[in-house]
């Protein structure tokens, strides 16, 4: 089965991506408590320095933090697998999405360990408007989901922050 992804998804993501770090109209949740995602078995916690927020048009995100003084952005997205043969299908997608909005394979995909979850990352630049974008995807499953934990930050600030990405991975309670 081949991934679905169109221009016009990329075109979308990519202009929600340019919301992300300009808007300071996303809408602030919860104040600090994990998200319980019952159906994947999963429990985020929001690394410290971060909030959450509900994006508009974003419904597949389990759980997505905001870093209010720099704009970046985690987010966790999780699907139950039919099959085994979904896994390959869902990473694709999410990755030929980036592809199909214009970003840049930065670097490929590696095997990553971050805390006890193995993983690979992938990592995608992209530049709008004068704004470069970092995005860092590790993807992983555990029983019968995949995952996704994606970080979007200024290129500057990639090094910054990718901690925060680490440890949001590395609190991820799985029931």
């Amino acid at each position: 089965m081949k991934p679905i992804a169109t221009k016009r998804s990329g075109l979308m993501l990519a202009v929600v991506l340019s919301l992300v770090f300009t808007s300071t109209q996303l809408i602030a949740q919860n104040d600090g408590q994990p998200v319980v995602n019952d159906l994947l078995g999963v429990t985020v916690s929001p690394p410290e320095g971060w909030e959450l927020v509900k994006l508009p048009g974003n419904d597949k995100s389990i759980a997505s933090y905001r870093h209010a003084e720099s704009g970046s952005q985690l987010e966790v997205i999780g699907t139950k697998l039919i099959n085994s043969d979904m896994t390959q299908v869902f990473f694709d997608t999410f990755h030929q999405s980036l592809l199909g909005a214009d970003f840049v394979e930065y670097s490929a995909a590696t095997d990553t360990k971050i805390g006890a979850i193995d993983g690979k990352q992938t990592e995608y630049s992209f530049e709008h408007t004068g704004l470069k974008l970092r995005v860092v995807v590790f993807s992983f499953t555990k029983d019968d989901s995949a995952f996704l934990v994606i970080g979007y930050f200024e290129d500057a600030k990639r090094d910054t922050y990718y901690e925060s990405l680490k440890s949001l991975v590395d609190q991820l309670k799985f029931s």
